[in-house]
């Protein structure tokens, strides 16, 4: 169930942004968690990628919408 949502989410924000509908400034994990106490991940492409498609099978993504003031 989690691919399907990630796949319709990542759906939502390409139309939204071919469109210009509603102002979604970028999408993320949602369990994503910016601790100082993780070790730096390798950054090379592989691992990146490997890493991304490991994330978008286990942890839903989430659009964060741009703030209008």
């Amino acid at each position: 169930m989690i691919v399907i949502y990630n796949f319709f989410t990542l759906c939502k924000y390409l139309i939204n942004n071919a469109i210009g509908s509603m102002n979604i400034e970028y999408i993320e994990f949602e369990n994503k968690k910016d601790d100082d106490k993780i070790e730096s991940l390798c950054e090379c492409n592989l691992c990146y990628i490997f890493r991304n498609i490991i994330l978008f099978l286990t942890q839903p993504l989430k659009c964060k919408h741009i703030i209008s003031d």
